[in-house]
């Protein structure tokens, strides 16, 4: 395969996160689409909400992959082993992507409404849920056939290209990210109460709600380096053990469970906190958000 790749400190997070979802073992890191790299497994999930995101991102995927397979000279058929596993992924990904569009309109729906419909949040959450499993199976499905396309040595090697490949990164960095998100998340809150007119005890009980919900999110984190670790041993193993395979998708399929819940929680606080003029402004807002998200 001839394909342009990046120079190696050119290759972003994101991209690194792509190729361990086509290839080897990080393809499991994402079982259950939870998994270790949460902070940059969204990212990328993210990456599919938009056109050009979504080409920009196939197109370096696509490289890493071929990066990944000349590393450990695959033959021509474990490359069709590959790639046929990484278009079951991103087809799983791609409905996924689609549901997650209606799922925003019926949010914006229930939070115009003067009462939060409860079913409807079940409902809702009970599709996206059944997404989220067929994308769990089809990257399940994915670690297991590349495993098997590869031999021992090759598996060794691509565990090992894997290992370089993703950034383990360090406290220092990673709390630097996380105090650029906070600014970013606390510079947007800020700036659509400002648009709503919010009041001092309106922004202080939101402001409270947004802090629980960070929290959440943060007690949901995983050690990066030690379950990539984990994932790395499954692939490289002889035979791959079902049992821990299962165990690591529902460990995954648990914290995205709790940080469902805080959302809910969040969405109908916030919701009951604003007035019905304040919401109706707020999905007026966010709808214009969402087209020059998807046109830009």
């Amino acid at each position: 395969m001839t394909t342009t790749t990046l120079p190696p400190k050119k290759r972003s997070t994101l991209v690194r996160v792509g190729l361990g979802l086509a290839v080897a073992g990080a393809i499991a890191a994402g079982i259950g689409a939870g998994a270790p790299l949460a902070r940059e497994a969204w990212a990328a999930r993210e990456a599919f909400a938009s056109g050009g995101h979504h080409k920009w991102f196939r197109a370096h995927l696509d490289a890493h992959i071929d990066d990944a397979l000349d590393a450990v000279k695959a033959n021509a058929a474990q490359r069709r082993a590959v790639l046929a596993a990484r278009d079951h992924v991103l087809s799983a990904a791609d409905d996924l992507r689609k549901a997650r569009m209606a799922d925003a309109d019926t949010a914006l729906e229930l939070f115009g409404a003067d009462r939060v419909d409860g079913k409807a949040i079940d409902a809702a959450r009970a599709r996206h849920q059944a997404h989220m499993t067929q994308l769990g199976d089809a990257i399940v499905q994915a670690f297991y056939d590349v495993h098997d396309a590869f031999t021992p040595a090759q598996r060794r090697a691509l565990a090992d290209y894997v290992r370089d490949a993703v950034p383990h990164g360090n406290g220092k960095r990673a709390g630097i990210r996380e105090r650029i998100m906070r600014r970013i998340v606390d510079g947007k809150l800020e700036e659509a109460l400002d648009a709503l007119n919010a009041t001092a005890e309106q922004r202080q009980r939101i402001d409270a709600v947004k802090d629980r919900t960070i929290a959440a999110f943060q007690a949901e984190r995983v050690d990066h380096a030690a379950e990539l670790d984990r994932v790395l041993g499954l692939f490289t193993a002889d035979t791959i053990d079902k049992n821990a395979v299962a165990s690591l998708r529902k460990d995954a399929e648990g914290r995205l469970g709790r940080v469902a819940d805080a959302v809910v929680k969040a969405f109908v606080e916030v919701h009951d906190t604003l007035d019905a003029g304040q919401r109706k402004q707020a999905v007026t807002r966010l709808r214009a958000l969402r087209r020059a998200h998807q046109h830009g």
